[in-house]
């Protein structure tokens, strides 16, 4: 048998576990899924000799993806503790969709969806199908209690939401392992598809024209101006249209900012940058992936903001920290490259080749300080507080830091790419002003 199928019938098996939800303790569940952790980090490689990994996780010493799988069943086993439905479900994307998808992939996929996502269509159709039909079948057969009293018409409906959002967030190749990714999106949409069921906030922005308005010219513009591809200009304008609609005109601003900052810093003294080996991939154009890892953040903070309209003040600063580390991360590698004088490694801070991961310079670091500075004083303008925009201030600085740092040691070492280091950051500023908010 190959050593693909030994580890997805391994990966598919697992969530006969989940089937106990409901039927013992949550602590139980959590204890399950922190025992399995552990068996796979000590014991698996030994009881198997190692030969379930594949041939680059023998170099790295570990398999990131059976380390990652019982981590994030973990962690949504804390997360939703007194209603693990949520991670029921996702649990069955994760074993049901994920699995077959790979196996249904290998041995029959033809036709990839796009050049970069390394998937194909007949494995992304396994992993819908397969993905519905074993959730569908692992949360009926919970106990009624566990699925908090709704119908069943009701979870089919977010069942389905959950698995086609999680398949296709495993297509965006280069953000985070499929194991973090698929389940992390599963349990959030479907515990914000049960909120929003159960709160009724369906609503339009009373200004929506206005909104509309912006993300069709936001689109166009971004295409026409040659910064964005295709496909990045359209998923961009799908993250707008999310920031909007629970932040509204503050949203809008703060997005506004970031990408015109953004792509003024990209394409200052392009031709230098180029020269010197310095500028982006395609052609220093912004594809889907990149739209992806620096908005998705703002994008779900823009949901949480519609479900929970009580707290959208304390989302739309989260939101416009986020972009704040976005923007200073931007700043201080694009200008940091063309003015920076000495370069050194951030971690040992030994003198490092300009460019590369975790390098940094004084005019760099500053041209990042100055980025965070211009979304502080956006947010000044919508909030007038001085002490919200500080934390905005800091929380920018802060997430661009530890994305140097991140650089310097993780991406370097193959464990995460440019783009998770992004989302990343851009997660840790918005954490980082949420803390900071409710402590001021």
């Amino acid at each position: 048998m190959e050593r693909e199928t030994k580890r997805k019938i391994v990966h598919i098996g697992m969530v006969g576990w989940a089937f106990l939800i409901g039927r013992i303790s949550p602590v139980f569940i959590s204890g399950l899924a922190l025992a399995a952790l552990l068996f796979n980090l000590l014991l698996l490689p030994r009881i198997t000799g190692r030969s379930l990994e594949r041939k680059e996780e023998r170099t790295l010493g570990f398999s990131p993806g059976m380390i990652a799988y019982p981590a994030v069943v973990f962690l949504l086993s804390l997360i939703f503790f007194h209603s693990q439905v949520f991670l029921a479900v996702a649990w069955g994307a994760m074993a049901f969709g994920d699995g077959f998808a790979t196996v249904v992939g290998k041995k029959y996929g033809r036709h990839p969806v796009g050049s970069l996502s390394g998937k194909t269509w007949e494995g992304t159709l396994a992993f819908v199908v397969a993905g519905i039909a074993g959730t569908v079948i692992l949360v009926f057969s919970l106990p009624p209690e566990v699925k908090l009293g709704l119908p069943a018409g009701v979870w089919v409906i977010v069942i389905v939401l959950a698995v086609l959002l999680s398949a296709a967030s495993e297509i965006l190749r280069g953000t985070v392992n499929d194991n973090i990714m698929v389940p992390l999106t599963a349990a959030f949409t479907a515990f914000l598809a049960v909120r929003i069921f159960l709160s009724g906030q369906f609503f339009i922005p009373g200004n929506w024209w206005v909104g509309l308005l912006f993300v069709v010219l936001l689109v166009v513009l971004s295409y026409l101006s040659g910064r964005f591809d295709l496909k990045g200009a359209l998923t961009g304008g799908g993250i707008t249209a999310l920031v909007f609609l629970g932040g509204g005109m503050a949203g809008l601003l703060f997005l506004f900012i970031f990408v015109v900052g953004g792509v003024a810093g990209s394409g200052w003294r392009i031709r230098d940058k180029i020269d010197l080996g310095l500028a982006q991939e395609n052609r220093n154009r912004r594809s889907a992936i990149h739209v992806v890892a620096n908005g998705s953040v703002p994008a779900m903070l823009g949901i949480l903001a519609w479900v929970f309209p009580l707290q959208r003040d304390l989302y739309m600063g989260m939101t416009a920290a986020a972009l704040a580390s976005a923007l200073a991360d931007t700043w201080s590698s694009e200008l940091g490259n063309v003015y920076g004088k000495e370069f050194v490694n951030i971690v040992s801070l030994q003198p490092d080749i300009r460019g590369r991961d975790g390098v940094i310079s004084l005019q760099g670091s500053l041209a990042g300080v100055a980025g965070s500075c211009v979304m502080a004083t956006g947010y000044w303008l919508y909030a007038g507080s001085v002490v919200e925009s500080f934390i905005i201030l800091l929380a920018g600085v802060m997430g661009n830091f530890l994305d140097s740092v991140l650089g310097a040691t993780l991406q370097r070492r193959g464990y995460m790419t440019n783009h998770s280091v992004n989302l990343v950051n851009t997660l840790f500023a918005a954490l980082l002003f949420m803390y900071l908010y409710t402590i001021k």
